[in-house]
């Protein structure tokens, strides 16, 4: 069984830039794209602003950033409040399988879950579900995850997410 390492996770800022950029350039490799700088730096700088739903965070081992996550909150048809899609998910191919990759959706679980998204709405399981290119990503595994589906949107009974989330 992997050994889970920890981690420090928090959300990017300013002075990261240089620190988030190769990771997302790292997550882009995996899948095989290259994503104009221009669309990069606005989203950059999407993530800095807290009008904007977009949110990104960085994991932290040893004082290295070792992964990223990004996340969205955006209106639906189905619900009166916001739903959350993880939206990418990368760790350093050195530290795939200690347990990182895990920590950055957990993170995302609570952070949903502070802005009142509390009900997990996700088709997929994408704690071992499928990304881009059908691979499937296991949470440890954490090489690069996309989900195009709702994480979470707003439940009326406000259910726990520790009984409803995969384990």
């Amino acid at each position: 069984m992997p050994v889970r390492i920890p981690v420090e996770i928090r959300p990017v800022t300013a002075a990261e830039h240089a620190v988030w950029l190769p990771l997302w350039q790292g997550y882009q490799r995996f899948y095989m794209t290259e994503i104009a700088s221009a669309t990069s730096d606005t989203t950059w700088q999407r993530f800095l602003d807290p009008a904007e739903p977009m949110h990104a965070a960085l994991a932290w081992h040893d004082g290295q950033a070792i992964g990223l996550v990004h996340w969205i909150y955006h209106r639906s048809t189905w619900t009166t409040g916001d739903y959350c899609y993880l939206q990418d998910l990368f760790i350093a191919k050195d530290i795939r399988s200690s347990g990182a990759g895990r920590q950055l959706i957990e993170h995302v679980y609570r952070e949903a879950q502070a802005h009142g998204s509390s009900h997990p709405q996700h088709q997929h399981d994408f704690l071992g579900g499928i990304g881009h290119r059908g691979k499937g990503i296991g949470a440890q595994d954490g090489e690069g995850l996309s989900v195009g589906e709702p994480l979470f949107g707003v439940g009326a009974g406000g259910e726990g997410l520790a009984d409803q989330r995969a384990a």
